[in-house]
């Protein structure tokens, strides 16, 4: 550079008067006014490379004659992020709302596979550090094997309570409810996820309520030796308007959270809507379908004299005189509910507060903070110190680190810290 009579300080204003943004005016034409661009910014390190110096011999250099012109990371680094030890850069892939993040998963990993045959240099593979996909497909598989053992143990219990047959009456109804219930959310785009899924589990009981009662009204009638078709329409008729009263009260119990405004509303609204579906399903079919089965798989031999009426065993005269004595005490009785539910609401505080139970999650993270004004230099060394250490636990696979600031949002739940080169996030 002294050879040819350039002085840093020359090169230095050149680059930066070159790309420097310049107030190019505009052109009037009749009664338009058009702005007038100056295209003279770098786009292309070529551009940079190729940028001429004025010698002090009258004679003309490039830039690239004198120094050596390539692409990397900026110095101090604002941004910058690790994977096991490697550089690495962060790609985000954000599915829109409506699709199936299952299918989205599968598409994304057949791109990569495409990209990294054709079109990444060797050397740069790809990593996944939070991919939704496998996520909810583990989660779907292990709530569809709870929603099926939920149904089974339903169903035996059934069995086990009221009989082989009336039990598997219950189980057929049951499994109709699921399924017309997956196919009106279908219908009313709804999706499967957690929350959908996990509903179906926790009305397992709710959902069986109203065919108990009408199978249970027939085995009595046809025990008692009612004819066969009044046996089967008769319950029906004395109790659809108050099992629809109490399949709309238990509905309504949970339309509080439909209406809920805040990120939990929005969370599980689903519950609501899922229940609300299903319980009305239950309801036509314990009206309907029940009947209908019951009068093909029921073979109930009316009692006789000597048996007496059904309501005659041991069992019910107990419950009997339990109930008697209740309402001969009546205050006694509703003093005693009262306290009961005194004493709930008072324990009611002694149980752990959560929005929902800890599930079990195979990753976290790890927060890092020095005071404002660290050097982003300390703050590296120290997480790449952090990362050596847990990369030699036994338990833990991967560690993606990330200097500056929080990774790209990957979580609905996950707060975003605020950009320090100061701070760090494992």
């Amino acid at each position: 550079m002294s050879h040819l009579g350039v002085m840093p300080t020359e090169v230095l204003l050149t680059l930066n008067g070159q790309n420097e943004t310049v107030y190019s005016g505009y052109f009037e034409s009749g009664d338009q006014r058009l702005r007038v661009n100056i295209g003279g910014r770098y786009k292309t390190i070529d551009d940079i490379r190729n940028l001429l110096i004025q010698g002090h011999e009258n004679d003309q250099i490039r830039l690239r004659d004198i120094a050596s012109i390539e692409n990397g990371y900026e110095s101090p680094v604002r941004n910058a992020m690790n994977y096991d030890g490697q550089e690495a850069v962060g790609l985000s892939i954000a599915a829109q709302s409506g699709t199936d993040i299952t299918k989205i998963g599968k598409m994304v990993e057949k791109k990569l596979g495409e990209l990294q045959n054709n079109r990444i240099p060797e050397g740069i593979k790809f990593n996944k550090v939070f991919f939704q996909s496998d996520r909810v497909s583990d989660a779907l598989s292990t709530f569809g094997r709870n929603l099926v053992e939920s149904i089974i143990i339903v169903v035996v219990v059934l069995m086990l309570t009221m009989g082989l047959r009336s039990g598997y009456i219950m189980g057929i109804c049951l499994l109709i409810t699921v399924l017309g219930s997956i196919l009106i959310l279908s219908l009313m785009n709804g999706t499967m996820q957690r929350v959908s899924i996990g509903t179906f589990i926790v009305a397992m009981g709710m959902l069986v309520d109203n065919a108990i009662v009408i199978i249970d009204g027939i085995l009595v009638d046809l025990r008692r030796g009612v004819p066969r078709e009044k046996a089967l329409t008769g319950i029906g008729q004395k109790t659809a308007m108050p099992l629809l009263g109490a399949t709309i009260i238990a509905i309504l119990a949970f339309f509080p959270i439909f209406l809920s405004p805040d990120t939990a509303g929005v969370y599980i609204r689903d519950l609501f809507i899922v229940l609300a579906i299903s319980l009305l399903i239950s309801w036509v079919l314990a009206l309907t379908l029940v009947p209908i089965l019951a009068d093909n798989l029921l073979k109930v031999t009316p009692a006789t004299a000597e048996e007496g009426d059904v309501y005659d065993s041991k069992w019910y005269k107990r419950h009997r005189r339990i109930m008697t004595w209740m309402l001969s005490h009546r205050w006694l009785t509703v003093g005693l509910a009262v306290l009961l539910m005194v004493l709930s609401g008072f324990f009611y505080k002694f149980l752990p507060q959560g929005f929902f139970p800890d599930m079990s999650y195979n990753q976290l993270y790890i927060e890092y903070r020095l005071p404002e004004g660290t050097s982003s230099t300390k703050t590296a060394a120290d997480l790449e110190e952090i990362q050596k250490y847990l990369l030699a636990q036994d338990n833990i696979e991967h560690v993606t680190t990330s200097l500056g600031g929080t990774p790209s949002r990957y979580n609905l739940v996950r707060s975003i810290a605020e950009p320090s080169l100061a701070y760090g996030e494992l």
